[in-house]
């Protein structure tokens, strides 16, 4: 938090120091805006909550990559034969 009427003071602070977020002449109004995050940084505060930035902050993101019955990659897998021999003439003839 921030309390000055100069506009210097608060961009020389804001260059300065690292934080989650800041408010300037007020106090926790930047807490009640849904559509901005809000948290600490480092040892500080849980990291970002609320809205978009809290679901990505506590979700555990994966990826999950399910195979259709057609894969045309089974073509080029082993066992080798004549089919995956022509796959390769033609990838290798026209990229």
């Amino acid at each position: 938090y921030i309390f000055t009427r100069n506009r210097r003071n608060v961009q020389e602070i804001s260059l300065r120091t690292r934080t989650g977020s800041s408010c300037i002449n007020n106090v926790v109004v930047q807490f009640n805006q849904n559509h901005l995050p809000f948290g600490g940084i480092n040892q500080s505060g849980l990291g970002k909550a609320h809205g978009f930035y809290g679901f990505r902050a506590f979700s555990n993101e994966r990826s999950v990559v399910m195979q259709g019955r057609f894969n045309p990659l089974k073509l080029v897998y082993p066992p080798y034969g004549k089919i995956a021999d022509l796959t390769v003439k033609l990838l290798l003839r026209y990229f």
